[in-house]
């Protein structure tokens, strides 16, 4: 919350609405917290509220989740989105802690001990809100607000299993930029949390040039297949869509057919929804693992504890995304206990299957089209699966050559 605003004696009553890009409610949400001292605290002046300047300049503060007192101003504030029917959100940062903080000290007294618990009662306090709000205003099933985390801890995925790992480099970096993404997902998946979404094209440009076509179009086909397909679209240096080439809106000529590529995918996407349900409904009724599920799970050699960048889309569907710049051939490993064919993606977003057939247990060459129309994608021999979207006349038997 901002502490720039225009609120004689911090009377939410009295704010007055004359700031462009601090809108009047979150001034007189600022009000109402700063009135019921549930900010974190100054570890210099434990009597002052801590400020930090955020990314946009701002000077804030922040609501200390380790004090359960700030759970009913946190469901106040939701409130005012589900009123609107607003279901969905982000539940951002939770992160930004530091020495200079001083917290509820019946919780936790210092960083070490408040870092994790902040994160993890952040989560914690949207959960409860939802739960009490559902309750008083005798909400049914379908009142069922998603809402995806960055900041977390052991157990946070309890409270929402909806998670992006930050502020992704805008780069082909392997610590931050478009191959850091499925490590982090494929982690999320074992600890729980099943409805992991990431920026398409990243969002971190302050240090990365803006994104490239063929970035664009990586993250974008990765993206199809996890839960939650996304473009972020805020990037500092210019937000990035898949006709922004095409519509010379980039300092880089148009290269590719980004939009018919994004279509295709995005029409896969659509198409993998009831499998993606599917699974994500029985992570969370049976506490299993969800719809991204590491081969690990199927294959535990020594080869598949290797690999870094592939993952099973449920049970049948194999996924290598290709998440490095200018290659043209890629090293696939395929999960034993089957054979595996190679499918494409067509117009209408469905896995178009070909004769090209893989043995489970072992890594092969597969090659890669310079038009960057598809990434290797295999569907397990012999699944009879209805969730998936597989068109398959005119192939041969599944059988190796």
């Amino acid at each position: 919350f901002t502490t720039d605003h225009n609120c004689p004696d911090n009377d939410p009553n009295q704010c007055v609405d004359d700031q462009l890009g601090v809108p009047l409610a979150s001034k007189q949400a600022y009000a109402v917290a700063f009135n019921q001292d549930i900010f974190v605290k100054s570890a210099d002046d434990p009597s002052s509220n801590h400020t930090v300047t955020t990314n946009r300049g701002g000077i804030s503060s922040l609501v200390d989740f380790t004090d359960d007192a700030a759970i009913p101003f946190w469901k106040s504030q939701l409130a005012r989105s589900f009123d609107e029917d607003i279901t969905i959100f982000m539940h951002y940062f939770g992160e930004l802690t530091s020495y200079d903080m001083a917290w509820d000290t019946d919780n936790c007294e210092n960083l070490t001990e408040c870092h994790n618990l902040f994160a993890f009662n952040y989560q914690r306090a949207a959960r409860i809100a939802i739960g009490e709000y559902a309750q008083e205003h005798n909400k049914g099933a379908d009142f069922a607000p998603y809402y995806f985390a960055r900041a977390g801890m052991t157990g946070s995925c309890s409270f929402t299993p909806g998670v992006f790992p930050g502020d992704e480099s805008t780069n082909w970096d392997q610590g931050h930029g478009l191959p850091s993404v499925v490590p982090a997902m494929l982690n999320l998946a074992l600890s729980g949390c099943y409805a992991f979404t990431t920026d398409i094209g990243g969002y971190w440009d302050f240090t990365a040039p803006r994104t490239d076509e063929d970035l664009f179009i990586r993250w974008s086909q990765l993206a199809a297949l996890t839960p939650v397909m996304r473009i972020h679209s805020s990037t500092f240096n210019g937000s990035v869509f898949p006709w922004t080439w095409a519509e010379g809106d980039h300092a880089d000529a148009e290269t590719y057919d980004a939009p018919a590529i994004f279509s295709r995918y995005a029409k896969l996407k659509v198409n993998l929804i009831p499998l993606v349900d599917h699974w994500a409904q029985r992570a969370a009724n049976e506490g299993v693992i969800g719809p991204v599920r590491p081969i690990i799970l199927e294959d535990d050699s020594a080869e598949a504890m290797a690999v870094d960048y592939q993952w099973l889309l449920g049970h049948d569907l194999l996924d290598a995304p290709t998440v490095f710049e200018d290659v043209s051939t890629q090293e696939v490993y395929f999960p034993s206990g089957a054979n595996w064919r190679r499918v494409t993606v067509n117009i209408d977003g469905q896995l178009l299957a070909s004769n090209e057939i893989y043995s489970g247990g072992q890594t092969a060459t597969v090659n890669l089209d310079s038009e960057l129309n598809d990434i290797p994608l295999f569907v397990r021999c012999g699944a009879e699966n209805p969730l998936l979207p597989v068109v398959d006349s005119n192939v041969t038997a599944c059988t190796l050559p």
